[in-house]
């Protein structure tokens, strides 16, 4: 603390409260056996002489200050020394002394100088690699984004064209399928207008549009006669009692005995409906 009072007294040329303080500085630093210290204030009271016009004064701190700063590896410090040694033997006309100084002066600045640059040099070197390692870093990341993004891509197209594909088969299959509900819608009506008129071609076009069910039918039941399949093509078209015996220029109970005769026959429990039965058969 003494010792920075003094250098503010300095910058405000006040040297001698500068000397002043710079002196309990000195006491304290040497009590305290702290050499650095010693050899800094040696240097300033030998500025505060040498700003004083005191320089022999100055050139006796500054003489001290010399091997205890090159002691305590201070190559800033004693920078500073060479300084200001080859300015008081410049204002003693000591020319000799003073070249010799500030060569002195010169070469520790310029190995100070090439220190500074090969630092500055390492930590650009540092931050170069530090660069380029988040660089890569962040390549990688990026790539790693861009892999995520074209897979997602890649799904979501592949989705969508299979989705396109399925709409356009569906729409293809309800057309079909709207075609074949027409054609049997179609169909269904013909064979009931052949039913209702008895037609003869009544039961073969039946069994071309019910093929299923008259093959099934015939193939389980062999025994039964043509007559009687015509009647389970009427049941199957869901006619009721009355419509047979009507289209067929029946009674009704000469229709319902044959129902009875028939579910004997086919052995049908008296509780199923025979329009049921036929049409889930």
């Amino acid at each position: 603390m003494y010792s920075n009072i003094g250098m503010y007294f300095s910058e405000v040329h006040q040297l001698d409260s500068a000397r002043y303080y710079s002196r309990k500085a000195l006491r304290l630093s040497i009590s305290r056996k702290d050499t650095v210290n010693v050899g800094f204030i040696f240097s300033n009271m030998g500025s505060y002489y040498y700003k004083s016009d005191e320089q022999d004064s100055a050139l006796f701190y500054l003489k001290k200050a010399l091997p205890i700063t090159k002691l305590s590896a201070r190559p800033y410090q004693l920078k500073d020394v060479y300084d200001n040694l080859a300015l008081v033997y410049e204002k003693q006309k000591d020319y000799k002394n003073s070249l010799f100084y500030r060569n002195k002066y010169k070469k520790l600045d310029d190995s100070l100088r090439n220190v500074e640059k090969m630092a500055v040099n390492k930590e650009s070197i540092r931050d170069n690699e530090t660069s380029k390692q988040q660089s890569g870093r962040f390549y990688i990341i990026l790539g790693l984004i861009l892999s995520v993004l074209l897979i997602m891509v890649y799904y979501a197209v592949r989705y969508f064209k299979r989705y396109r594909k399925e709409r356009k088969e569906k729409k293809q299959k309800e057309v079909v399928i709207s075609d074949l509900e027409d054609k049997m819608n179609d169909a269904f009506e013909e064979v009931v207008q052949l039913a209702k008129s008895d037609d003869p071609a009544f039961l073969l076009r039946f069994k071309e549009i019910y093929p299923e069910f008259y093959k099934k039918l015939s193939e389980t039941y062999p025994f039964l006669t043509s007559g009687q399949l015509k009647f389970c093509a009427l049941l199957r078209l869901n006619f009721s009692t009355k419509e047979i015996a009507h289209y067929n220029h029946l009674t009704i109970r000469g229709i319902e005995t044959k129902k009875n005769r028939l579910r004997k026959q086919l052995d049908i429990p008296s509780h199923e409906d025979l329009n049921n039965w036929m049409m889930k058969f």
